[in-house]
């Protein structure tokens, strides 16, 4: 417990740096590219696009409401990922300002992740906009994404921690990384609801064991059923959802609890390593 007070209390004292690094990586977000901060609506909207011509077109699955029912995951895939493959490099990216001052390697990932989910933020302009196109209605289950968006951080900030300390001790680290995220993607409910899982034909601990130990299984489905609901119903002239519903708390304060133990097991690791890395980078 003493390592995650440490966290805390360095994060309190290094306020003023994150916030400082944070709006500095937004500016070089918009400097760096043409389009900026658009990127983040493109690139999920772009893999949307590719998916939907592939499942809708070619396969002709003929999933209601597919384009949205890819973009609400792809928005919170994008975050993860860009902070886990952005984590595994960030000692080795940083070096220039570790080898000058001392800022505690538990805060790099930390300010890279919270720079993702402000920019993360300006796509649910886009969900908004799907969902008045699809004239599906806007209700206050909108507020519990903020739950899941805490759970979310937490998982994505203590499996951070970890990618951050193997990207210094491998230097491959980062291009397996690659793999390992494609692999997670296809094994998570993703390109298709937890409902065809919980229908197949494995055996019931399959599917208990799938459910329980992916935590995107949960969190994934949490996020579609506060945006869009969980059963497929049709109604004249439009063919609804039930209706969008709670996610599920348990599983989430599950994962919560889960994610707050990776957060202690990184942030150990990191600042019992933290000598050692201007050594190697």
């Amino acid at each position: 417990m003493n390592t995650l007070k440490r966290t805390y209390t360095d994060i309190k004292k290094f306020k003023e740096y994150i916030q400082y690094a944070v709006g500095a990586d937004l500016k070089a977000g918009l400097a760096n590219t043409m389009l900026g901060y658009i990127w983040w609506v493109l690139d999920p909207l772009l893999n949307m696009l590719l998916y939907y011509f592939l499942f809708e077109i070619i396969f002709n699955r003929n999933e209601p409401f597919f384009p949205l029912f890819l973009f609400c995951i792809l928005l919170p895939w994008k975050w993860i990922t860009s902070s886990w493959q952005g984590s595994s490099g960030i000692i080795q990216g940083k070096s220039g300002i570790i080898k000058q001052v001392y800022i505690p390697k538990t805060m790099l990932p930390l300010q890279l992740i919270i720079t993702n989910f402000i920019t993360m933020l300006i796509g649910y302009v886009v969900v908004l906009g799907m969902l008045l196109a699809y004239r599906l209605p806007i209700t206050w289950h909108l507020i519990e994404l903020i739950p899941i968006w805490i759970v979310t951080f937490l998982l994505t900030y203590g499996v951070s921690l970890i990618f951050a300390h193997l990207g210094v001790i491998f230097t491959d680290f980062r291009n397996m990384l690659g793999h390992l995220i494609r692999l997670l993607f296809y094994l998570s409910p993703s390109m298709y609801g937890i409902d065809r899982v919980m229908k197949s034909s494995f055996p019931s601990w399959v599917k208990s064991v799938y459910y329980w130990m992916n935590p995107f299984a949960s969190i994934f489905t949490s996020y579609r059923n506060v945006i869009l609901g969980d059963k497929v119903a049709g109604v004249a002239g439009n063919p609804y959802i039930n209706g969008p519903i709670s996610p599920d708390y348990i599983l989430l304060a599950f994962w919560a609890g889960v994610s707050i133990l990776i957060i202690w097991l990184g942030s150990k690791i990191l600042y019992s390593q933290e000598k050692n890395y201007t050594k190697i980078i």
